[in-house]
């Protein structure tokens, strides 16, 4: 989820088509939710975080929902680069992924820093790519015997990365790899992985893993400037479920034409406006058809005001659950 808005690009004088699997919807789509633990490090600069309940894991697996995208805080982790993980953050985190196992829910367990540690990116004199390795491989091998944990996610959005995003990515698949084959790892991209920006940010794919088991991480926002924030209100100018195929289908194109597995890490509408809901709904029918997975941004302990949040209010579900309920089914997800 940005924080700050983007600048409105396009790929200008490209038209797109969305190019669906042939065959049809997946068996079992991965359909998650991100459950995201608050306060947070990304948002008032705290290190302390509040993990989800088990009453949120038990929310959204009766939705439909059936896995979980957990973002942690590199620094609440890791308080020294290089050094050791913290023993307090790391019980906590596996206090919520007992949580999950005991309804079954599978979780990925995903790095929410922007490519930074402390402000600083990746790959500068005060964070070498090494300390990001140091940080996946202390992490996968803390995690690496929770049988929950199906994925890691490398690198929540990376951006103004200067192009060194892909080779700081390839460290961190090196750390995972030196305890953990059996994981998926998703890697995200640079220019804070939007999807209609992704073939021109990235051309082709820039990871290697031995296991074979990368899932490329895009996300998708629908409202003007891609970022999330949704400052303006829903435009009825706008053809809304064209706009998320648009921005859809350039990386759904990509992942095809190279023959990678792909994820969406983030997509969400507000739910004080439901002319946003067929948007949604094209987003998940449309990942869907191409096997691709998708996370619902966002569940956990938000503000009543988020506009964004999928909590439940005294009213009942938000307008988008209840778009999204009956047409999620309760299927396992694909490994």
């Amino acid at each position: 989820m940005r924080r700050i808005s983007a600048l409105l690009l396009l790929l200008c004088g490209l038209q797109f088509l969305v190019v669906r699997g042939a065959e049809g919807a997946c068996s079992s789509p991965v359909r998650g939710i991100n459950l995201v633990p608050l306060p947070t490090g990304w948002v008032n600069g705290q290190v302390v975080n509040q993990f989800p309940g088990e009453e949120h894991v038990t929310y959204y697996k009766s939705v439909g929902f059936n896995a979980i995208r957990l973002p942690i805080n590199w620094e609440a982790a890791q308080p020294v680069l290089m050094g050791e993980l913290s023993s307090a953050y790391l019980n906590d985190l596996k206090q919520f992924l007992a949580k999950a196992d005991a309804q079954g829910v599978p979780v990925m367990v995903e790095v929410h820093n922007y490519d930074r540690y402390q402000g600083k990116l990746i790959g500068s004199p005060e964070v070498p790519v090494a300390a990001f390795q140091d940080l996946w491989h202390r992490l996968a091998d803390a995690l690496k015997d929770q049988k929950i944990v199906y994925g890691y996610g490398l690198m929540n959005e990376p951006h103004d990365t200067n192009g060194t995003w892909q080779t700081s990515a390839q460290y961190g698949v090196n750390g995972v790899r030196s305890v953990d084959s059996s994981r998926k790892i998703y890697v995200g991209g640079d220019g804070w992985s939007n999807s209609q920006l992704w073939p021109s940010n990235h051309p082709a794919p820039f990871v290697t893993d031995p296991a074979g088991k990368i899932i490329y991480e895009a996300h998708m926002y629908l409202d003007d400037d891609f970022s999330g924030i949704y400052k303006n209100p829903f435009n009825p100018a706008v053809d809304i479920v064209k706009r998320a195929n648009d921005r859809l289908a350039p990386f759904v194109n990509w992942l095809k034409t190279y023959g990678q597995k792909g994820a969406i890490g983030e997509t969400g509408v507000p739910g004080n406006d439901e002319r946003w809901i067929p948007g949604l709904m094209t987003t998940v029918q449309v990942a869907d058809a191409a096997c691709v997975e998708t996370y619902m941004w966002a569940g956990g302990r938000w503000s009543a005001g988020y506009i964004l949040s999928l909590e439940p209010t005294s009213a009942g579900d938000k307008p988008q659950i209840n778009a999204l309920r009956p047409y999620f089914q309760s299927t396992a997800i694909r490994r």
